[in-house]
C-alpha cells in the first residue's frame, strides 16, 4: 500500500513539469580532492581513464567524478581555508587542470566503454566568485538579509529565482555541447536549493518550483540527475548511513537491516558515512547489495585507480570492494539485464510494474 501511494503521488507531481522518472543504476565514484589533483595536475584524468573498462566488465554503468571548474582549487591567492573544489567561480573548466579538452577526453573514453559520466554541480559558487560583485541582487539572502551559504562559511547560494539561474543553466548546457558530459549531481540540492525561500522577492516564495522546471529542461536536454537528499526529480543520493562506533551518522546500518525496510528507499542510492571499509563481508556485504538491489536501490561504490592520497582519510581500494568485487558485480550484472530493473506491485486488482 505504502509503495501504490507513493509512486501515484509521484507519477502525478512529475506529470505537471513532463519530468520522467529516473532510476539507479549500478554507479561508481572516482575523484580526487584539492591536494591529490595539484599534485597530478592536467594529468588527473589518465587513471581514471584506464580504469572505465574495468569499471565497465564489473557491471557499472555510471561514473561519477569532480573534474575541476574555475574555483578556489586553481586560484593561486586562496588556501585551503577558503573552500575546495566544491567552491566554484563559475561552470568553466579550469585550465590548470586541462580543461574542457581533458574532460572531453576522459568522458569519451567512458563512451567508449558504455560508461556515463556524472559531474558535480550546485546552485552556489563560492563567495569570492566575481558574479556576486556583478550581481549582488543573485544572491540569496535571508530574512534579515544577509548572504545564505547553507551555514558553510564558504559559499553564497544563488537566486533561483533571478538571472543566476540563466546562468548556470546556460553553462551547463554548454558543458553538454563542449565535452559530451552525460548527467549532473546536484550538490547541497535541499538546504542551498529547494527549500529556500526568496526572501528578496514580494511575494516571498520558496524557489522549487523554478528549480524543478529547469531539472526538467536539463532532462529534455538529455541529462541524466542524482540530488544530495532527497527528491523525486532525479535519483536521491544521500550520505545516510553509519555503523557501529562511527563518529556520525544520519541512521544506522543495522536498523533498516532488522526492520527489513529497504522497500522505503526506492529509487534512492544511499551513501555511507564510515571511518573505515563500507563494501566488506561484515559491513555492506554482497548478499546486502543482492537484497537493496532487488528494492530498486543501489549504493554508489567508492573507488580510487590513483596512488596513495596526501590525506590518509582519502584512501579508497583501487577497484570498488577489491577481493570481493566478482560478487558485487554479479549483481549489477543480474541488475542490468532489462526485466530485473522492473518491480512490480500486487493489489487486488492484479499484478503491475512500478515504473
Amino acid at each position: 500500500m505504502w509503495l501504490d501511494c507513493f509512486t501515484e503521488v509521484r507519477r502525478r507531481i512529475q506529470a505537471v513539469y513532463g519530468f520522467t522518472n529516473e532510476i539507479p543504476l549500478p554507479s561508481v565514484s572516482a575523484h580526487l580532492w584539492d591536494a591529490d589533483l595539484k599534485k597530478y595536475g592536467p594529468g588527473w584524468a589518465k587513471d581514471l581513464a584506464e580504469a572505465m573498462p574495468t569499471y565497465r566488465d564489473l557491471g557499472f554503468k555510471h561514473v561519477f567524478t569532480h573534474g575541476v571548474w574555475n574555483s578556489i582549487t586553481n586560484d593561486p591567492t586562496k588556501s585551503e581555508a577558503d573552500g575546495n573544489i566544491c567552491c566554484p567561480y563559475d561552470y568553466h573548466y579550469a585550465e590548470e587542470f586541462g580543461g574542457a579538452k581533458n574532460m572531453k577526453w576522459l568522458f569519451d573514453e567512458a563512451h567508449k566503454a558504455g560508461l556515463k559520466m556524472f559531474q558535480w554541480f550546485g546552485m552556489q559558487h563560492s563567495k569570492y566568485s566575481k558574479v556576486w560583485k556583478e550581481h549582488p541582487e543573485w544572491i540569496l539572502r535571508e530574512a534579515n538579509g544577509d548572504p545564505w551559504d547553507g551555514n558553510y562559511g564558504i559559499l553564497c547560494g544563488g537566486r533561483m529565482r533571478s538571472g543566476f539561474i540563466d546562468k548556470i543553466k546556460q553553462e551547463i548546457l554548454d558543458v553538454k555541447k563542449d565535452t559530451g558530459l552525460d548527467a549532473i549531481f546536484w550538490d547541497s540540492y535541499q538546504n542551498i536549493g529547494i527549500t529556500c525561500v526568496d526572501w528578496q522577492a514580494p511575494d516571498k516564495a520558496p524557489q522549487a518550483d523554478e528549480i524543478w522546471k529547469m531539472q526538467t529542461e536539463f532532462q529534455k536536454a538529455g541529462f541524466m540527475q542524482r540530488c544530495e537528499v532527497t527528491t523525486i526529480f532525479g535519483v536521491s543520493q544521500v550520505a545516510l548511513y553509519g555503523f557501529a562506533g562511527d563518529k556520525f551518522r544520519r541512521r544506522l546500518w543495522q536498523h533498516t537491516v532488522d526492520n527489513d525496510d529497504a522497500f522505503a528507499l526506492m529509487d534512492c542510492s544511499p551513501g555511507y558515512f564510515s571511518d573505515g571499509p563500507v563494501f566488506t563481508a561484515d559491513r555492506l556485504n554482497p548478499q546486502s547489495y543482492f537484497w537493496l538491489a532487488g528494492h530498486r536501490v543501489l549504493p554508489i561504490m567508492s573507488a580510487r585507480p590513483w596512488g596513495k592520497p596526501e590525506d590518509p582519510t582519502h584512501g579508497l581500494p583501487h577497484i570498488p570492494s577489491e577481493t570481493l568485487a566478482p560478487q558485487y558485480a554479479r549483481v549489477n550484472h543480474l541488475y542490468n539485464k532489462p526485466p530485473q530493473q522492473n518491480l512490480w506491485v500486487n493489489s487486488g486488482s492484479g499484478r503491475f510494474p512500478i515504473t
